[in-house]
């Protein structure tokens, strides 16, 4: 019996034991698993839609990449400094570049296209030097060579066949009346007849009725106007000459390039269809008024053609080389420079160890090929971002530092506006949802039409509407407090501005909070169908939602109406 008992005590101290050992780490293990979770403060996000904010790892609803963890801003940076996540950092595809001194962007070339042409200075125009029809012109070919005083035809001039006629009618008192036969033979000398012509007029009897033409020019005929048989006034043009023996080359030149050409810079010239390579001359006249057409300014060289080969009408290019105001001048790339209405914006890596970030506003000068003088904000020796700058950008935002699209004057006065016009919305989820929520849809639409319509007073009346509607009604809740503060903060801009390029970067913003808020809200009633523009924000992309397969682009209206794509299809 004692033994018995014995082993059901051995049983239980054991049953004890092992209970302990399992059970006991188990509830530790809950315990701790609960500590972490009440402790747990990290937030998730996609490196490619920075709008989407989880508390959780996971898949980003819009792109299904992987979320990374967004990392705690260091405090000892300022207000335009944040610090990307390393893994944020490698999927940005970031590349900086440390700006160095002009001389090694000193052989940037600019390039203009032209045509020969004539010589203006050397233009002359034989015209007729009496009314009366052209009975014979031996210059009537486009290329052929006139000397001065060479007969180039005959016309038939009823007033100089009366003057004519006069004259022969004097000779019977040439004796008597000598002073009015005088005045008669000037006046046929006026007519333009030599003595010799006169003398031969008399001695035959008889008036000249074709007389002769004789050019007052020399040249090379680059135009013709007159016709045989045709009557023509005098002072009326019959051709036009020029010397081709020098030519001029006229080149358009776009207005950013204005800044870096002046007159006597040496320009080197390539004609097509020319034998010749190169050919080296100086800028010779920069016209004063701008072609508002083409948007051009005519920049002439006068080239020397001594053997001809320089033709009219034949194409031309020129290469000139960019000159920066001094030797210490700052340049940096263009693809690094983000644009806000009329401010320059930059962003700079002031640590080299760490991703840390600087927002940064510049002045910009000339334009000098693919890359801006910069006159304010940056020195020689700074490290720049020069791809990857929207990623950035878009990184800042979500940071809450200073970004793109906070740096404009039209968003510094906007600030005050939307801390005023900050909503509350309730913690609790609505349960009508899906409803308020295409309505919501319905008004995003309704905003995205004026955009196509390229209409930026009708783009802010709907914004307005879209911003009235979000005050009144209920949306996700706590959980999207950060999502509908970005949806209202791009209503504001869009409804306070009158720029449609401004207001077009703004639906940008829109559109991708909505795209993510979307793709959360299953089971919607309605088909989606995300469409993207490659072309759009210097070729950076932009998305948009639409009810219809049909591509109608609300980042270019009818510029670029049918630019895009089907991405995806939500439902």
């Amino acid at each position: 019996m004692l033994r018995k008992i014995g082993v059901y005590f051995t049983i239980l101290l054991v049953g004890l034991f092992l209970g302990y050992i399992f059970f006991g780490d188990l509830e530790s293990g809950a315990t701790s698993h609960q500590n972490m979770e009440i402790n747990h403060t990290d937030k998730w996000t996609c490196s490619m839609h920075p709008k989407v904010i989880h508390e959780r790892e996971g898949k980003c609803p819009v792109c299904a990449m992987d979320l990374v963890l967004v990392q705690d801003i260091s405090s000892e940076l300022n207000d335009s400094q944040f610090e990307m996540s390393v893994e944020a950092l490698a999927l940005a595809n970031t590349e900086t570049l440390v700006i160095s001194s002009v001389n090694s962007h000193k052989n940037e070339l600019i390039r203009l296209s032209g045509k020969i042409y004539s010589n203006k200075k050397t233009d002359a125009v034989q015209t007729s030097l009496f009314d009366g029809r052209i009975e014979k012109l031996y210059a009537n070919t486009i290329g052929a060579k006139i000397y001065k005083g060479q007969k180039i035809g005959f016309i038939y001039a009823p007033d100089l066949y009366l003057a004519q006629d006069k004259l022969l009618g004097s000779i019977s008192y040439r004796e008597t009346h000598k002073n009015l036969y005088d005045a008669a033979r000037n006046t046929a000398g006026l007519w333009k007849m030599t003595d010799a012509q006169i003398d031969t007029m008399l001695a035959q009897g008889k008036p000249i009725v074709n007389f002769p033409i004789y050019s007052e020019v020399s040249g090379t005929i680059v135009n013709v106007s007159a016709n045989e048989g045709d009557f023509y006034k005098e002072g009326d043009p019959l051709f036009r000459t020029s010397d081709l023996r020098s030519v001029w080359a006229v080149f358009d030149a776009y207005e950013n390039q204005l800044d870096n050409i002046e007159v006597g810079q040496e320009v080197n010239v390539y004609v097509k269809g020319s034998s010749t390579n190169k050919i080296s001359a100086k800028v010779n006249f920069i016209e004063p008024i701008m072609d508002e057409t083409k948007r051009t300014v005519a920049v002439r060289v006068v080239l020397k053609n001594n053997n001809g080969i320089l033709k009219p009408g034949m194409f031309a290019e020129a290469t000139l080389t960019s000159k920066a105001n001094s030797s210490t001048a700052v340049m940096i790339p263009k693809k690094a420079v983000l644009w806000t209405g009329k401010r320059s914006v930059v962003y700079l890596k002031p640590l080299k160890d760490k991703p840390v970030f600087e927002f940064k506003e510049i002045e910009l000068g000339k334009q000098i090929g693919d890359y801006y003088e910069v006159l304010d904000g940056l020195a020689i020796g700074d490290e720049v971002v020069v791809e990857g700058t929207f990623t950035i950008d878009a990184a800042a935002e979500l940071a809450g530092k200073k970004s793109m699209m906070s740096a404009t004057n039209e968003n510094e006065k906007l600030s005050d506006k939307m801390d005023a016009m900050e909503m509350k919305l309730p913690i609790n989820v609505n349960v009508t949802l899906k409803e308020n929520f295409e309505l919501f849809l319905e008004a995003y639409m309704k905003l995205k039409n004026s955009l196509i319509e390229s209409n930026h007073k009708l783009s802010s009346e709907n914004a307005i509407e879209f911003h009235d509607q979000l005050k009144s009604n209920s949306l996700l809740g706590e959980k999207s407090m950060l999502e509908i503060k970005e949806i209202e903060k791009a209503l504001i801009l869009i409804s306070q501005s009158k720029n449609i390029e401004i207001q077009r970067k703004s639906f940008h913003n829109l559109s991708e909070i909505m795209m993510v808020l979307t793709a959360e809200l299953k089971n919607i009633n309605t088909t989606i169908y995300v469409q993207h523009c490659d072309c759009f924000d210097d070729n950076s992309g932009g998305t948009w939602l639409s009810y219809s397969k049909e591509i109608l682009n609300p980042f270019y209206g009818k510029k670029m109406l049918t630019c895009g794509k089907i991405q995806q299809v939500l439902n």
